[in-house]
């Protein structure tokens, strides 16, 4: 038996302790082939109908069935699906950048010796105004 520990510096449980093998740790917790929620709700969400809207046969999901429907009793001015209409619409919405907007500023194209003007001019207000360095003529 390793008593010894291990690189993480913690032993192993006593082999009294120890799962036997195909043993799980929590044998109450969730059966083999359980369905989650999450998965169930998008199964059902997602399933495929045919139905007649407005005078035509269409093949959609329940979840759009569902929208349509909430969508046409808002517009006969119930407040509850008028509520559900906005809750989705927000939930659906792209999320805001994280930053400010802004637009993007293209300078016009110059001339080569535009450019080498403008550059020598930036170089000049550069090194005049160069920080630490004291001007001898003052």
């Amino acid at each position: 038996m390793n008593t010894e520990s291990n690189d993480s510096g913690r032993k192993p449980p006593p082999p009294k302790f120890r799962y036997k093998p195909g043993e799980s740790g929590y044998p109450r917790g969730r059966p083999k082939g359980a369905i989650s929620t999450k998965l169930l709700t998008r199964k059902v969400a997602l399933k495929r109908l045919a139905r007649e809207v407005n005078g035509r046969a269409q093949r959609l999901t329940l979840l759009e069935y569902v929208i349509l429907t909430a969508r046409a009793m808002a517009m006969e001015g119930h407040a509850g699906a008028a509520a559900i209409v906005d809750d989705l619409r927000f939930k659906m919405q792209p999320p805001e950048p994280a930053q400010g907007g802004g637009f993007l500023v293209v300078p016009e194209m110059l001339t080569p010796e535009e450019c080498q003007a403008m550059h020598e001019r930036h170089n000049a207000i550069v090194d005049c105004h160069e920080p630490g360095r004291e001007d001898k003529e003052q």
